[in-house]
């Protein structure tokens, strides 16, 4: 027969609020929730619950303790032993075999930790350099070592760092979730920014053609415009000069002739501005080469057209380097050539003059001049060397600049 009273830990004169306290206390105590399901402890919670059931209940208590009483008077049942010396061995031969085995895992530990201890000391060794952070991490170390000595604290450390690692795991897997989620999302992106370049492909493409396309178009009819008024321009000088030279016979031969030489070359001088004004038209300019002169040097530049002691001089190189359309304006604002100090930018017309002379002033590179016509707050017009064709260009772009002045 088992000691209930012995296993309660109370004793036999213990009334029902001592037997009461004492089941509570040791049922918490030994609760398989508590002991990670040990049998060696669930055995003894079940004798601890079989005991209070029976001296919780007054009838069963009194027949117990008749029962108890006989059985001490009988120790030949436990070869001369009670049951609470018997229980009290198998306790103890029990918590002994836990001891050592608890003892051996704290060796392994405390083992572990110094082994980690170790290697931290190293790593702060070489990490730091300065004395200084090398006390503070000592100081650190040893306060960690203090710590760990104590047993419970370590325990609690394991315990926590279990909570933490799951938590961490927890983490982690939110974490690869969502990593997941962006690299799909990533993908989708990159699909869409493909598409969306070879969209841009395919519409530089079609401006590259549409533009070679209009380039092609606009050179072929500003041809055609030049080569019709080059041909009008031709014909018209060659009757004004038929005309002025059949004038100038008539007039040696009779009197009354040179009262029509100024009809003729008024009438003439109305075809030529008329023409000119239809060349200043088009995009591409061509003057009538008479009213040009062969140039020469005076007025600090070369002089390309001069009449009743006026006319306009160039420059004889451009000025240095290219520029934007309001730096061209001050630098030749600013120019000075042999004491003249009122040079300019030339306007669309005298600009396209020195296309037209371009060979005989010479210097000119084949590229985009500035002139001093703005088209708007944005714009001002270019002519090019090469093939003579007039730009609105942007203001900020930069160009060549010849300077140019009146006398």
């Amino acid at each position: 027969m088992k000691d209930y009273y012995y296993i309660l830990g109370i004793g036999r004169n213990a009334n029902a609020d001592q037997i009461k306290s004492a089941y509570y206390k040791l049922a918490l105590k030994f609760h398989p929730d508590k002991n990670n399901g040990d049998k060696f402890w669930e055995e003894r919670f079940k004798e601890i619950q079989e005991a209070y059931d029976i001296l919780s209940t007054a009838d069963r208590k009194k027949a117990y303790d008749y029962n108890l009483n006989n059985q001490y008077s009988d120790k030949k049942q436990y070869g001369d032993k009670t049951y609470e010396e018997k229980l009290r061995r198998d306790f103890e031969e029990e918590l002994g075999r836990r001891n050592r085995e608890y003892e051996d895992q704290l060796r392994r530990k405390e083992a572990e930790h110094k082994e980690q201890l170790r290697k931290t000391e190293e790593e702060i060794k070489k990490r730091y350099q300065t004395p200084e952070q090398r006390a503070a991490e000592e100081a650190e170390i040893k306060k960690r070592k203090e710590d760990f000595q104590r047993t419970q604290e370590y325990n609690s450390l394991l315990k926590e760092l279990g909570i933490k690692k799951t938590k961490l795991i927890e983490k982690n897997n939110v974490l690869a979730s969502l990593n997941k989620a962006v690299i799909d999302k990533q993908d989708e992106i990159n699909l869409i920014k493909k598409e969306i370049d070879g969209l841009n492909s395919r519409l530089l493409e079609h401006d590259e053609f549409e533009k070679r396309s209009s380039n092609v178009n606009r050179k072929t009819l500003l041809a055609i415009v030049t080569m019709l008024v080059s041909i009008c321009a031709g014909i018209v000088i060659w009757n004004y000069n038929t005309e002025r030279h059949t004038s100038s016979n008539d007039a040696a031969l009779t009197d009354s002739t040179p009262a029509r030489t100024p009809e003729i070359n008024n009438g003439q001088k109305q075809d030529i501005n008329s023409t000119s004004s239809q060349i200043g038209n088009s995009q591409q300019r061509t003057e009538n080469p008479s009213t040009l002169m062969e140039t020469n040097h005076k007025g600090g530049g070369i002089v390309v057209s001069e009449n009743n002691g006026h006319g306009l001089v160039v420059a004889e190189s451009d000025l240095l380097g290219q520029m934007n359309w309001y730096m061209a304006i001050q630098k030749c604002k600013n120019l000075s050539i042999n004491g003249y100090t009122d040079w300019r930018l030339p306007n669309k017309k005298e600009l396209n003059i020195l296309y037209l002379m371009k060979n005989k002033i010479g210097g000119f590179k084949k590229e985009l001049y500035w002139s001093s016509g703005a088209d708007d707050v944005d714009f001002a017009s270019t002519q090019d060397f090469d093939d003579g064709t007039q730009y609105n260009s942007n203001q900020s772009n930069s160009n060549n600049v010849r300077a140019v002045r009146s006398f």
